[in-house]
């Protein structure tokens, strides 16, 4: 994400717009959305079709430089008067352009916004709110009018930048909308939080027994980078770890045995976070490497 979103109050802003989306989605049709995660960018789609990427582009017009971070935020229907008055102007951090994807009945506009000024992004992104819901409503029907149930894009779904993102935002899986406050002083952030938002959501159960039988083979320590909360918090901490599952038990399709040896494999937070910031996740040997590469540097 540092490469995508360098500076943290642009990054805030980009990710809570992304999940701002992904919450509207979600109260809809749990798993009608994906994220997927490129080298310099990330897009979210719905049902078939994007609704909103953000990344590094090529600018013809550089702002600062030859390339442009900047976000897509795909809308159905009319746009703010205001909206298109400042793409109109030279100098604009607002581009809007035609589009026209084929499941999507209505005129469709996909609008550029620039974030290299912190602040400004989450302004556009209200005002454009209103059209980029009724995009988001218009992706989660099908051609009879029903409401998809899932999206081809689920494939290379990186729940571990989702699980970034809300980490980063302070949000719950539910959701929570928070505010900041750039009264004052910029860099101090007032976050609002606790309205109750109702999802349904679909869990894959897991096996206490399973989780026992994988750490009384494994141990505590991390299998990635030899963390132990243990030795590093004490006897508060000596038998905490997360348990890892080689085999996603999304990729399953249904309910199976599982092998808590040889499928299951105990990892810290973070490495259990970066082992899933792609699908399929990196391996163990995967992240070895990044942290062997790192310290060599």
């Amino acid at each position: 994400m540092s490469a995508i979103c360098p500076h943290a109050a642009q990054r805030y802003e980009v990710l809570r717009c992304l999940l701002d989306s992904i919450a509207y989605v979600e109260r809809r049709a749990s798993q009608a959305w994906a994220v997927t995660l490129f080298g310099n960018r990330f897009r979210l789609n719905v049902g078939i079709v994007e609704a909103f990427t953000c990344g590094v582009v090529e600018s013809d017009e550089p702002v600062g430089g030859r390339y442009l971070r900047s976000v897509r935020v795909l809308t159905l229907g009319k746009l703010p008067s205001e909206v298109l008055k400042a793409s109109q102007k030279q100098s604009s951090h607002v581009d809007v352009r035609v589009i026209s994807y084929k499941p999507i009945s209505g005129p469709q506009h996909v609008v550029f916004l620039s974030f290299e000024q912190a602040g400004e992004l989450g302004q556009w992104y209200e005002r454009l709110w209103p059209a980029h819901q009724r995009y988001l409503e218009a992706a989660l029907q099908t051609s009879t009018g029903r409401v998809r149930h899932g999206t081809i894009h689920r494939r290379s779904h990186s729940e571990g930048l989702v699980e970034y993102a809300r980490a980063f935002c302070g949000r719950t899986n539910d959701g929570v909308a928070q505010t900041p406050s750039n009264e004052g002083d910029p860099d101090i952030v007032e976050f609002f939080e606790g309205h109750p938002i109702a999802t349904q959501t679909t869990r894959y159960e897991r096996s206490d027994g399973a989780r026992r039988t994988c750490l009384a083979q494994h141990g505590y320590a991390c299998q990635a980078c030899g963390f132990s909360f243990g030795v590093t918090y004490g006897t508060v901490a000596s038998h905490y770890i997360q348990v890892h599952h080689l085999n996603p038990l999304s990729a399953m399709g249904s309910a199976g045995a599982s092998d808590p040896i040889n499928d299951m494999v105990p990892l810290c937070a973070n490495c259990h976070a970066v082992a899933h910031l792609r699908n399929p996740p990196y391996t163990v040997e995967d992240i070895r490497n990044f942290i062997s590469k790192e310290h060599k540097l």
